[in-house]
């Protein structure tokens, strides 16, 4: 193996150094110009994290978007006085995004419903039992 700074074959084993922030290997007399970095193993504890099951509570429930759901964004936005490119600001995603919304040609996902309801204070998503 050849040294990454100077180019001579290395003869016994290089050396791990970091140059201005780069993991080189390099030669012993070029492991003076970086910080040697040593290999860790990571340490074997057998056990990995143990994961609880979570309960449901015996039935399946299912969650979907309320009937209406672009009329209803239309009509918040609109009481609230917010652009489309301003409420995705609010909300953290682009205007493009709201218009979709709002046309019907997207339906929000779990995540963007509830920030919608949060900052509307009404139910965008309601619970199926199935």
């Amino acid at each position: 193996m050849n040294c990454e700074i100077c180019g001579r074959e290395i003869a016994k084993e290089p050396v791990s150094v970091k140059i201005e922030g780069t993991l080189m290997r390099v030669c012993r007399s070029c492991a003076r110009l970086g910080e040697e970095v040593r290999s860790r193993t990571a340490p074997t504890s057998g056990a990995g994290p143990s994961r609880r099951p979570v309960h449901t509570g015996g039935s399946e429930k299912t969650i979907d978007v309320v009937e209406g759901y672009d009329r209803l964004i239309r009509r918040e936005r609109e009481k609230l006085g917010l652009t489309q490119e301003q409420l995705g600001a609010k909300i953290n995603e682009k205007g493009s995004v709201i218009a979709r919304l709002e046309s019907g040609h997207m339906k929000p996902d779990i995540k963007t419903a509830r920030k919608l309801e949060r900052l509307f204070r009404v139910r965008i998503l309601e619970e199926l039992e199935e």
